[in-house]
């Protein structure tokens, strides 16, 4: 969808990486830790989702399933767009 719109205005859009972890990782942003939550590093362009805290959307909001992890998804992604669009 995101490669769509931007064509509309004679951009071109980079997809974000994605890295899925547990525990904690290293980003451009520097070490990820599951208590952080999920969040986008511009340096790198990624999404680090713990997977961890699908977990905690589940068993403690009652959150989970497959609209949750869309949910969060796509609110992380957009500051990939975010960062797409700054010239």
């Amino acid at each position: 969808m995101w490669h769509e719109k931007f064509s509309e205005y004679n951009l071109s859009y980079n997809e974000p990486q994605m890295t899925l972890y547990t525990g904690s990782t290293k980003s451009a942003c520097g070490i990820a830790q599951s208590g952080m939550g999920p969040f986008y590093c511009p340096l790198d362009q990624a999404v680090y989702i713990d997977v961890s805290f699908y977990d905690e959307l589940k068993n403690t909001f009652g959150a989970g399933g497959d609209f949750a992890f869309a949910y969060v998804l796509a609110h992380e992604v957009g500051h990939h767009v975010q960062n797409e669009l700054e010239f």
